[in-house]
């Protein structure tokens, strides 16, 4: 039997021999690509200060995204030959968490729209060099942005449900169909688009996808305004926003722009068809932008907890007779906050360099957006908000203002319940490709067409597999060597409830069997304990390389937390003198991981007696 192909997630669950590979060393930052982060962050500042950012109505200016065009932002991943800077994954993804820091997540979000879900990605990774010189450079000049029009009225996680159309006419196709939650993909005056568009091939079989590069100016373009009805003679690349200020109809990702796209007979060169599965495509660059959501939710929970402390609201705000900061429920809120961003630095470093070393299997990419996603709206409600008080829902609040971009990116790129049970079946392939010739052999044999010696070498092979499993339970030592003894505890606790995971799991397959994918709940409870075991030791591993104190700290509340969710335990006093302990560092100015997050004023300040 051949040996069965599986990612390093499906080798920590099914034979423990991945998991020092979730501890990697992340290489020093390019300078090259540091200068372009540092020089966005200083443009923006710039520009919030002079009042050029955003216009009457909130959105992001052109004039904000031709800056940050020209300061090489939007062509930071894209290869120093078609005028970028090459950077990777993890490059990309610091930057975003750097520039959300500085308070400007949408900004930072956009690179992911524009590089990892947009035309970048497709041309990189599928482009002929054709299609690379035509259309990377003004990409990564900023003179053109991307998107990309996958989601539809009947087709969201399913994109494989979509509708739009496309048929071949001579040197073009034709394009018929519309999209729906489309961000970054309405042209300007300043800046066009280029658009990644995902359709149907029908010609070519039911089941044949394909991505469309379009270019589109300002002046190609119709908008409709909402609830209007298209009128039957408009053809070509329509704009249908979704308010009638221009894009004010959506809650999400308010300064921004998006919309629904209509497409009515576009016409689109054959030359600009990416070659191969364009829902493939589709759905690889996902992965990066699933990490995506994780970086900008770990630069935004520092401009939450900043809102807090060091000499921030903590301090200022007061409560019979001390400040809040001092209070053991206002600490244990900080900590949390803190616990919660060493834990996305780390899956951001660690799922970043799963794609920069070529792994393209994507499990690492969903827990990244699933733990980011909730860390960011329980950062920003649970700890944030509730901390803030009344003001945090005054127009202006730095969180009141964004709550619905804290909680969006649950749903983008993913339902996450949807992403669970996905993570799940992705983690149980070497088990099925496995179990799949002994089922065969046994159907075959109750029908009499198969030799017994065959079914015996099918059922040896999967036994000897489940031997193995068994074996890992009397595991003496760890294969995760960590200096702190703390965090080494919380390795040891994960790697002895692995091995117990994986027989959860092949028991639940065992009690299913084909019906499993319909018991979703049986799917959820065991995708997420996977998910926390591998975060354990993920967090505890990036932590134990920084050798510094309130990231220790911090990973160690984590990763208490998790094992409580995995036991059922309920925190103790214990918990709270660490929690306590961990707070009074980020309010003494030594966690580390706030450098470079936005200093924002006392909100509604008051004269204090």
């Amino acid at each position: 039997m051949k040996p069965v192909k599986s990612s390093v997630l499906q080798q920590c669950l099914w034979s423990g021999s991945g998991l020092s590979e979730l501890c990697p060393t992340i290489a020093a930052a390019n300078p090259d690509t540091e200068a372009v982060i540092a020089n966005s962050i200083t443009a923006l500042i710039a520009m919030k200060n002079d009042g050029t950012a955003y216009d009457q109505i909130g959105k992001i200016t052109d004039h904000s995204l031709k800056t940050l065009g020209a300061t090489g932002w939007f062509g930071i991943s894209i290869p120093r030959e078609f005028g970028g800077c090459s950077a990777n994954t993890h490059e990309l993804m610091l930057g975003i968490t750097k520039i959300a820091a500085a308070g400007f997540a949408t900004e930072a979000g956009l690179n992911g729209i524009h590089t990892d879900l947009g035309a970048p990605d497709k041309l990189i990774h599928h482009g002929n060099q054709w299609q690379k010189a035509q259309f990377l450079p003004a990409l990564a000049s900023g003179e053109r942005l991307s998107a990309l029009a996958a989601t539809e009225p009947c087709a969201g996680t399913n994109l494989a449900a979509l509708e739009t159309t496309a048929q071949r006419d001579g040197e073009h196709y034709i394009i018929n169909g519309s999209k729906l939650f489309i961000g970054n993909a309405w042209p300007s005056e300043l800046i066009g688009r280029t658009i990644a568009l995902l359709a149907r091939v029908p010609e070519e079989g039911p089941d044949s996808y394909a991505i469309f590069i379009v270019e589109v100016l300002a002046k190609d373009i119709k908008v409709i305004p909402a609830g209007t009805e298209i009128p039957a003679d408009t053809e070509g690349y329509i704009v249908v926003p979704h308010g009638k200020d221009g894009g004010h109809g959506f809650h999400a990702i308010r300064q921004a722009r998006n919309t629904g796209l209509a497409f009515r007979n576009l016409r689109v060169p054959a030359v600009n068809r990416i070659e191969g599965n364009g829902l493939k495509h589709t759905y690889e660059g996902l992965n990066p932008g699933r990490i995506a959501v994780l970086a900008n939710a770990a630069g935004a929970m520092r401009m939450i907890l900043r809102l807090i402390a060091p000499n921030a609201w903590g301090k200022y705000r007061e409560s019979f007779g001390k400040p809040i900061e001092e209070r053991e429920l206002i600490k244990t809120r900080i900590a949390r906050l803190a616990a919660l961003i060493v834990g996305a630095d780390a899956l951001r470093n660690f799922c970043s360099s799963q794609l920069d070393s070529g792994d393209r299997f994507g499990l690492s990419c969903i827990i990244a957006k699933i733990f980011g996603s909730e860390a960011i709206s329980e950062a920003a409600i649970d700890l944030g908000l509730m901390t803030a008080g009344g003001r945090g829902f005054l127009h202006g609040h730095p969180i009141g203002d964004n709550l619905a971009d804290f909680l969006a990116g649950r749903i983008y790129d993913g339902q996450n319940d949807m992403l669970r049970q996905k993570f799940l079946a992705e983690l149980m392939a070497p088990h099925v490709e496995l179990l799949k010739p002994l089922s065969q052999d046994m159907k075959a044999l109750s029908k009499g067409r198969l030799a017994g010696l065959r079914i015996v070498k099918s059922a040896a092979a999967y036994l000897g597999w489940k031997a193995k499993q068994t074996l890992r339970s009397f595991k003496l030592r760890s294969s995760v060597k960590l200096n702190h003894a703390g965090l080494q505890e919380h390795v040891k606790f994960a790697e002895a409830l692995l091995p117990k995971l994986s027989k959860e799991v092949s028991a639940a397959m065992m009690k299913h069997g084909a019906k499993l994918g319909d018991r979703q709940n049986v799917l959820i409870r065991l995708s997420q304990r996977v998910q926390d075991a591998l975060i354990i030791v993920i967090t505890a591993g990036h932590a134990d390389k920084t050798g510094d104190e309130a990231t220790i700290a911090a990973a160690d509340i984590l990763c208490r937390d998790l094992r409580r969710r995995l036991t059922g335990a309920a925190a103790d006093e214990c918990y709270d003198r660490a929690c306590v302990r961990l707070a009074e560092l980020v309010t003494a100015g030594k966690f580390s991981e706030l450098e470079g997050a936005a200093e924002t004023p006392i909100f509604r300040a008051y004269e204090k007696k």
